[in-house]
């Protein structure tokens, strides 16, 4: 029988190019399969790399932070804000008994209180745990669980309250920036720092009270008189005092 040369051409020809189109096929999954792992690797290493880039060490804490923050809290365990006003009402509440021992006042509770709303950056309970620990203090301590505060036992006023003239030891100040008696724990750290003259008898502070950015009534632990008040070499540079 005779077959047209077209029709045997494509009879022939029909197995062979059929496995040639499944090699190619399979040539080019696999391909495709080799691209795509390739394209995974770099993914993951880019990914990688950029971890790594991107991932950087905790900035070193300014010691003056921790400073302000051991003042402050030291401010508000004092002899006088213990006893006297908002603040005192402030302690009661907040105070707890552990392991038989009163006063212990949690870290949450000073993140709130006003006179560290100014504190930059703002105030966290780890922040207050570091400070602590670095910042070497004679009248407060961290308890053991390293969540509460107290005052050490050691630094507990023997005098008792209504033999202390609290007028006699406060002085009104005027610092040389007219924006630091907002910040009460920046205050008391510049007023360490920079009055090395005061006299032992004198510290620490007992209290600060503002109701102006520009100046404040600082309460020490011993009496200033006007001859005290009035040495240049005492107070801070730019400081204006009187009693």
């Amino acid at each position: 029988m005779f077959t047209p040369r077209q029709i045997k051409t494509k009879t022939t020809d029909r197995g062979p190019a059929n496995k040639r189109g499944l090699l190619v096929e399979t040539e080019g999954r696999e391909c495709s399969a080799k691209r795509l792992r390739l394209q995974t690797s770099q993914d993951c290493a880019s990914r990688s790399s950029l971890t790594h880039a991107t991932t950087k060490p905790a900035p070193a804490v300014d010691p003056s932070y921790n400073e302000e923050i051991v003042y402050g809290l030291e401010l508000l365990l004092s002899d006088y804000n213990a006893q006297h006003g908002e603040n005192a009402e402030w302690l009661r509440e907040r105070q707890r008994t552990l392991e038989g021992e009163d006063g212990h006042v949690h870290l949450s509770s000073f993140l709130t209180h006003h006179i560290f709303s100014k504190t930059k950056p703002a105030l966290t309970q780890k922040a207050i745990q570091n400070a602590v620990k670095a910042q070497s203090s004679n009248i407060i301590e961290l308890h053991s669980s390293g969540y509460y505060i107290r005052r050490r036992t050691s630094s507990t006023s023997i005098i008792a309250p209504e033999r202390i003239d609290w007028e006699a030891q406060t002085i009104y100040v005027e610092p040389h920036l007219s924006t630091l008696s907002a910040n009460t724990p920046k205050l008391l750290h510049h007023l360490y720092k920079h009055s090395l003259g005061l006299l032992s008898t004198l510290l620490p502070v007992q209290n600060v009270s503002s109701r102006n950015p520009a100046w404040a009534f600082i309460t020490f632990s011993g009496g200033v008189d006007d001859a005290l008040a009035m040495r240049k070499d005492i107070w801070p540079a730019g400081w204006i005092v009187m009693t």
